[in-house]
């Protein structure tokens, strides 16, 4: 989105042309960065992309990890329902990935 709106101003004048494309430039160059050194370093993709939150186990909803993640009862509920789950105790293991998407593994 950042790149779009960069973009869109150089294009349509609103900022200068040369510094709008190195600018973009920049932008890209940091991506490439990051995401190669992650795919290199666990530690540095920890720090830029955070970590799996297990929120189910064995059927027990974690209501800390919940509070941790910023995920309400009733987002819980509706991505269960998506999994095709009617509640935590057919779960035997539920994790809030780094993609903000839940994973679930049925008992």
């Amino acid at each position: 989105m950042l790149i779009g709106a960069v973009a869109g101003r150089a294009m349509t004048g609103g900022a200068p042309y040369f510094a709008s494309l190195f600018g973009l430039f920049v932008l890209v160059a940091m991506h490439w960065v990051f995401s190669a050194t992650s795919q290199r370093s666990q530690a540095f993709s920890y720090f830029i992309k955070g970590h799996a939150t297990t929120i189910i186990k064995e059927g027990k909803l974690d209501v800390r990890q919940m509070a941790k993640a910023h995920m309400s009862s009733d987002d819980l509920e509706e991505d269960l329902r998506e999994k095709g789950v009617k509640g935590p105790s057919e779960v035997k293991e539920a994790r809030l990935e780094r993609s903000g998407k839940l994973s679930v593994i049925k008992k």
